[in-house]
């Protein structure tokens, strides 16, 4: 049965009924799965239920505590979820439905559904909230993945931090937590080695988690991966990860030797990206205020009417208001630095190499070693003449001596 066809499109998204077992209950010895029953058939998803995680299905299904990949079930208008490893006695278990269930017609539902329930233990009251901020590149870390393991059970509970950087978990059993936030690329939700990731621990009183910076923890220092040539005079020296902020970078121990003599250049500076920026900024606007103070005064415009409206001129973009409070938590640490900036007093040689080491150079994670690059400055080509052009510019010879006596 179903409509006629030829009628208006189903543009609905599918709508939850109920949910099975009900929500913050008591339920021992629990056998069954839970289960979400919507008001249509569902999509099975183009990808099957494999437990890798990749599937539809199984990406909008988080299951704690656990980080396995749960097993989902698909009923038509009913999805069934329970842990791969069985419901274990006298835990405390939290189902989350992300958004993104999809009907047969592609209609996405983005509401989220919890159901808490335990298997004999104490009805949760604990409540964990905070922010999550990707350090590198000073942006919240929307859908970042967000761990609270239970100390000392090792129990994790899991949750995905929103389109601002927010998580709030809850309810939770009573205890200490160790609190883990972690860009999860593979979808495993699992930790790898090579993720940006921050963790802290957190006593039972506290409620309030503080913020998450997201941020690469190498064992080794930074190396020089590139020195790429800006103009005649500066080069931009990219390292493979970012440098301490808190630590004094010592670019006093920093040596660019002329190749093939190891000559030392005298004079050369080694400063970080943005330092450089700053300079530079300072030099324009000293220049402009000397320029400005040469030229004749002009005299100010006769005062026009303020309009009772102001409009906003063409072309211009308003700014857009901070509503979720970035800017306060930026305030709080210094931005991370990957790139340098390396000047000399006077023109690189046209075809030269140089040689460029960094010593004591310590990274974001806190490693420190000698580093060293290479730089080939480019032999500018030559600029090509059309000979055509020439001839075309000369004279035309008489008419007479064109042709031969």
């Amino acid at each position: 049965m179903g409509p006629p066809p030829g009628g208006p499109p189903d543009k609905v998204p599918p709508r939850l009924v109920s949910t099975t077992p009900e929500s913050l209950g008591v339920y021992p010895d629990f056998k069954g799965s839970v289960d979400f029953q919507f008001d249509e058939t569902l999509s099975e998803g183009g990808t099957p239920n494999m437990g890798t995680g990749t599937s539809e299905l199984e990406r909008v299904v988080l299951v704690s505590p656990t980080v396995n990949v749960p097993e989902v079930g698909w009923h038509r208008s009913r999805l069934s979820v329970k842990p791969k490893e069985g419901w274990r006695p006298n835990r405390v278990y939290r189902v989350e439905l992300l958004p993104g269930v999809k009907d047969i017609r592609n209609n996405v539902e983005d509401s989220t559904v919890i159901v808490t329930f335990t298997t004999g233990a104490p009805l949760p009251t604990r409540v964990l909230k905070g922010r999550v901020i990707d350090w590198e590149s000073r942006q919240v870390a929307r859908g970042a993945l967000v761990t609270a393991v239970l100390e000392p059970d090792s129990l994790p509970y899991l949750i995905y931090a929103d389109s601002g950087g927010r998580f709030d978990l809850e309810p939770l059993p009573a205890g200490s937590y160790l609190v883990t936030a972690f860009v999860d690329q593979n979808h495993n939700r699992r930790l790898e080695a090579r993720e940006l990731f921050d963790s802290l621990r957190v006593d039972s009183a506290t409620t309030d988690v503080p913020a998450l910076w997201l941020q690469p923890h190498d064992t080794v220092p930074p190396r020089i991966q590139s020195i790429t040539m800006e103009d005649s005079t500066s080069a931009t020296v990219e390292l493979t990860g970012p440098l301490d902020p808190y630590a004094t970078v010592p670019f006093s121990s920093f040596r660019l030797l002329s190749l093939p003599d190891s000559v030392a250049v005298d004079g050369a500076s080694l400063v970080t990206k943005s330092h450089d920026d700053s300079v530079r900024l300072a030099e324009r606007v000293q220049a402009e205020k000397a320029d400005t103070t040469r030229r004749k005064p002009v005299p100010p415009a006769p005062a026009r009417p303020t309009p009772l409206v102001a409009k906003p001129a063409k072309g211009v973009k308003k700014s857009e208001p901070d509503t979720i409070g970035l800017a306060a938590l930026l305030a709080e640490r210094p931005p991370l630095q990957s790139r340098l900036v390396l000047r000399v007093p006077t023109r690189f040689t046209s075809g030269g190499k140089y040689l460029l080491e960094i010593a004591d150079l310590r990274g974001l994670g806190g490693a420190v070693g000698n580093v060293r690059g290479g730089l080939a400055v480019p032999v500018p080509k030559p600029v090509k003449t059309d000979s055509t052009s020439r001839r075309q510019d000369l004279p035309a010879p008489p008419a007479d001596s064109a042709k031969p006596k």
